[in-house]
């Protein structure tokens, strides 16, 4: 071999496992976040169809949301049981503990995640009516986002032949009927967790639908389904559910033990802590419901 023949080759790009931003762009890629790779053309030569990018798909889509939180503060004030939570997150901003009166350790909130995080917000400051609302708000944002990018995930499995592309533009259809549903709009101002727990489930669903054996997959899904579990209480059983469909399937069997890991070491610790200060597993609104 020449000299030359063996400083091409030393050139060539050595082939191994993917990085960890590689994995991460591929599942964004797959969720319909970013564009997928295009090979074998310049950046000078790639026109818009070939980088993967419609402008004319993402105006449409700014147009949806736009729609979407236009109906959402139609409806954006805060309900009735929200303040309930509120009065919690209070206390617990104040020092007193997660009550609703002080020195009475009754859960009478459905949410401890949300009470929590209402509470962080009001210890630096933040009105809890407008935090809540802002929080659901956002929320249900975040929710039709992520509504886009599952109808995209889905379209090539039951929509399109094996092997061809689906338009961007047809996973538009789903968040457009999430965001005329008047439900969604109505709790998505609420200043509950209503949406924070469907965008949580939704993600779940999500990343045991991305194929990858990946553990940070695995570890990503079950703290995802343990802040469902804390947000509402049968996000226990949509964990166990998902977990169990996952299990079923021979070649995601290792990424169902470590998301089951990954969730039940949360969930065990909260468990235990719920039961401690309240002397329950669960919280008063599910015998009162």
């Amino acid at each position: 071999m020449s000299h030359t023949e063996s400083r091409g080759n030393s050139a060539e790009p050595q082939s191994g496992a993917p990085s960890l931003w590689e994995r991460a762009r591929s599942s964004a890629a797959t969720w319909g976040l970013v564009p997928p790779h295009s090979h074998g053309t310049s950046g000078a030569e790639r026109t818009p169809h070939q980088t993967g990018w419609d402008f004319g798909g993402a105006a449409l889509g700014a147009l949806v949301g736009l729609a979407g939180l236009l109906h959402i503060a139609y409806y954006a004030r805060p309900f009735e049981d929200a303040y309930i939570t509120f009065r919690y997150a209070r206390n617990v901003a104040n020092g007193l503990g997660v009550v609703y009166n002080a020195g009475e350790r009754v859960e009478g909130c459905t949410s401890l995640a949300w009470t929590l995080l209402l509470a962080g917000l009001s210890r630096v400051g933040a009105s809890l009516p407008s935090a809540g609302t802002a929080l659901s708000v956002s929320s249900g944002a975040l929710l039709l986002v992520a509504t886009a990018c599952a109808a995209r995930m889905a379209s090539p499995l039951r929509v399109f032949p094996k092997g061809s592309a689906p338009p961007r533009r047809a996973m538009l259809l789903a968040p457009t009927l999430v965001a005329c549903n008047g439900t969604f709009a109505y709790y998505s101002g609420t200043g509950m967790e209503t949406t924070l727990f469907a965008l949580l489930v939704l993600a779940s669903v999500m990343l045991a639908a991305t194929p990858t054996r990946d553990a940070p997959a695995g570890i990503a899904l079950g703290l995802v389904l343990a802040g469902a579990a804390s947000t509402r209480p049968e996000g226990t059983g949509y964990a166990f559910a998902m977990l169990l469909a996952l299990a079923l399937r021979r070649k995601a069997r290792l990424r169902a033990s470590v998301a089951a890991l990954a969730f039940v070491i949360p969930f065990a610790a909260l468990s235990i802590a719920r039961y401690h200060y309240f002397g329950d597993l669960l919280p008063n609104t599910y015998y009162a419901k």
